[in-house]
Order: C-alpha cells, then sequence, then structure tokens
C-alpha cells in the first residue's frame, strides 16, 4: 500500500527501495521482503545471502533465550547450510561460549571434525590440566597474578570488606584460585566451594590412596571428600527430593556423611554457613564435637581394607591421625558439577540444609554480582568422577608440601598392604 501510493510499483523501484533498506534498516528489509513484490529470484536470493549479518545477529540473540529450540529458530531464519550452523556456532564461540556450550548438542552440523574440535574447547580435562599449569610457585607471585583478572580482584575486595573474615595470603590465593577455576569451567560446569581445616583432609587423602592402591582405581583431578564406606548402605530412594523433604522439617547435622555443604555464591562469607568461614578459621564442625573424630574416620575406613585385622588397623591409624595433628592452615575444595546433572545431584539450601524457596539461576549466582547467601546441599554418594565431576583442592600448603603429604599416606599404606599379604 505504501509503495503503491508512492507510485513505486515497478521492480526497478522496488529494487532500489530494497538495496536502501539493506543498507539503512536490514531489520524492516527481513520482515518487510516478502510483501515486496519483486519477481527476479536471483535478486531474492542476492537480497537474502546480504541479509546474513543480521539474521545471524538476530538469531543469535534467540538462541541465548532458548539454547535448546535451536533448530526451529535457525529454519525460521532460513539458516540451514552447514556453514550457516558453522558460522553461528563459532560467533557463539566468541560471544558466548556458554550458550554455545548448551545448544551445541542440538546444531545439526555434519562435519564431525569441525564438531570434534568444538568439543575439545570445553574438554574439562584439558582446562583443568591448562589452568593448573599456568600457576606461579610462589604466594606473592601467583598472588599478583591471579588480581590482574578484574573478576577476581573485585570478589577479594568484596570478601576483605566483610568484617569478621580475615584472610592471609596463601588463603587468599587459594580462594583466588578457585574462582579462576570457575570461570575456565563456566561454560560446562558450576564451581562450588566447601572449606575445611588441613588436620580433616588426611581422612580425604586416605579416602583416595586407599581406593587406588586397593581397588585399582585412578583419579584425575578428583579428590574423594567421603569415602564409600560410610554411604554403602544408603537406600536409592534417598534422591535429591527425599532429602529435600527431609530437611524441610529436619536439619542437616545428623546426615553430614550423605550431604555436603557447598557455597555456589564465591564469595558468600556468613559466619559458620559459608566455604570462606571455615575455611579463614581452619575449622571443621565435626572434628569441634568429638576431639577422636578423625582417628574413628581412619579406622573406619582402614578396618575395611585390612580385613578387620586391627593391630594394622591401630598402626596406620595412629601413624595417620599424628601426621594429621601437626597439620595447621586450610583448603578449600572445589566441587565441579556438569550444569547438565545439577539437578539430580544437589539443591539450593540456606542454614541447616533447609531447601530455598524459589528458583535462581545459578550462573548469576556464580558470576560475582549476587548478594544473596545461597549455599548447596550435594548428595555425597552421587559424586562420582564418571559423571564428569571434578574435585580440586586449593590449599595453603604448597603443591610441593600437598604432594608430601599424599605421599606419606601412600607409603603408610603399602607398608601395612605389605604385612596384610605377609600374613595372608
Amino acid at each position: 500500500e505504501i509503495l503503491s501510493a508512492y507510485n513505486l510499483t515497478k521492480e526497478e523501484d522496488l529494487k532500489t527501495i530494497a538495496l536502501t533498506l539493506l543498507e539503512e534498516d536490514p531489520k524492516a528489509l527481513y520482515f518487510s521482503l516478502p510483501n515486496f513484490g519483486i519477481w527476479d529470484k536471483d535478486f531474492l536470493e542476492e537480497l537474502d545471502e546480504r541479509l546474513k549479518p543480521y539474521k545471524i545477529t538476530a538469531s543469535l540473540e534467540k538462541i541465548k533465550q532458548h539454547p535448546s529450540k535451536i533448530s526451529e529458530i535457525l529454519s525460521a531464519y532460513n539458516l540451514t547450510k552447514e556453514e550457516d550452523l558453522k558460522t553461528i556456532a563459532l560467533a557463539l564461540l566468541d560471544k558466548d561460549p556458554n550458550t554455545l556450550a548448551l545448544s551445541l548438542p542440538n546444531f545439526e552440523i555434519q562435519d564431525q571434525d569441525f564438531l570434534k574440535e568444538l568439543n575439545e574447547y570445553f574438554n574439562p580435562y584439558k582446562i583443568i590440566s591448562s589452568t593448573l599449569s599456568n600457576r606461579l610457585l610462589t604466594v606473592e607471585s601467583e598472588l599478583s597474578r591471579l588480581k590482574e583478572n578484574p573478576r577476581i580482584q573485585k570478589s577479594l575486595e568484596k570478601i576483605k570488606s566483610s568484617y569478621h573474615i580475615t584472610l592471609t595470603n596463601p588463603q587468599k590465593v587459594a580462594l583466588a584460585q578457585s574462582i579462576e577455576l570457575r570461570e575456565k569451567l563456566k561454560c560446562t560446569h558450576y564451581v562450588l566451594n566447601h572449606g575445611q581445616a588441613n588436620n580433616n583432609i588426611i581422612v580425604n587423602i586416605l579416602a583416595k590412596k586407599i581406593t587406588e592402591l586397593f581397588e585399582a582405581k585412578k583419579y584425575e583431578y578428583f579428590e574423594i571428600l567421603r569415602h564409600n564406606v560410610f554411604l554403602e548402605n544408603i537406600p536409592k530412594e534417598q534422591d535429591v527430593d527425599w532429602y529435600k523433604n527431609k530437611m524441610k522439617y529436619d536439619i542437616d547435622h545428623k546426615y553430614r556423611k550423605e550431604l555436603i555443604c557447598a557455597d555456589i555464591r564465591l564469595e558468600n562469607t556468613d559466619g559458620c554457613e559459608s566455604a570462606i568461614d571455615f575455611f579463614a578459621r581452619g575449622f571443621n564442625i565435626a572434628s569441634s564435637h568429638d576431639s577422636n573424630f578423625t582417628l574413628k574416620i581412619i579406622e573406619q575406613v582402614t578396618r575395611k581394607y585390612f580385613n578387620s585385622n586391627e593391630k594394622l588397623t591401630g598402626q596406620v591409624s595412629g601413624e595417620l591421625t599424628l601426621l594429621s595433628e601437626k597439620l595447621t592452615g586450610s583448603t578449600l575444595y572445589s566441587i565441579c558439577i556438569p550444569k547438565t546433572k545439577f539437578g539430580s545431584l544437589g539443591y539450593l539450601s540456606g542454614p541447616y540444609g533447609r531447601p530455598s524457596a524459589g528458583t535462581y539461576d545459578l550462573d548469576s549466582l556464580q558470576d560475582g554480582t549476587s548478594s544473596l547467601s545461597s549455599q548447596v546441599r550435594l548428595l555425597t554418594a552421587k559424586l562420582d568422577p564418571k559423571e564428569g565431576i571434578f574435585i580440586l583442592p586449593h590449599s595453603t600448603l604448597t603443591t610441593e608440601e600437598f604432594h608430601k603429604i599424599e605421599s606419606v599416606v601412600e607409603k603408610c599404606l603399602l607398608r601395612a598392604k605389605a604385612q596384610l599379604e605377609c600374613v595372608v
């Protein structure tokens, strides 16, 4: 009607207006083009090709909002050719890798080499390995390196403003490293923090080393926070929903072996209700309630593998308990949970394990801007490296010191294992 009113109905007039719109307002051209009445198919194909930059930009915005509907979105914009799909995938990789990670399974790209290359970008093993290899040896140099990241600098300043939290430089490094890990893995994983005093990390190192030695397993980038000896009798029906319903009327103190408390907002500093608080103070609730807690845990774990040989159990337990008592400082464990599996592994919670009311965007809780003091309760029995879960320690101990402790624990177990084989 508009073009008729201006007597611009000739083919050449329509083409001139279409080309003008292409330069000045491609969005208007895209939506009005079906009504132009242009007959020249070659011209229309050329216009469609030249409209691609707009169509790609527009489709990217819609894909960000609905990553699971990528096929429908691209079909609507007539972007279904292999080269179009690759262009959009690369644009997402550059501008919004998080959305690409979510939408990649729905891309109908046939080039397997291209897909393999894209997937390698999100390979968490490579990301973790690269991240660890970039770390510097001294506390001062590593802290300076980490502070060059604006997100880390802002997070450390935010924590510094908390009146009851004082972090040493080694603790600042450990916390900053956990935030760096989150930034590196944010496309595929949520990174949650769990704090412990170092005199209790012997229990975790024991759990890992004894499993590796006696069960011929090898764990890469995975620390065991609860040994299976405490979890093997948990009924299968005790899933996330079971615990959420239970915690509405109960508290999680009696479920410490089954539930791990962790922070999803890595800057959370709530007293007695945050990983940073426990980490800063080098404090463990269980040990504070029972001075023999570490000894009892070590005994329970070793007894299983030493066929209830009380002499060997006592020997190993005594040696490792003495070692634990010499350790000072604290460790912050980064628990990396695949985003697609979080719902079956844990839930958002408040103090005492109470399930949080409402729903939240978990990425916004992780990006350093939130002030919500939300925690997470994770089902310990579900934390399996086969599920793509990683658990990494960030300690006030140096890497060399941490490995030395691992070596001492391993040698202690090997001696006991050799004695056990002689008895048998």
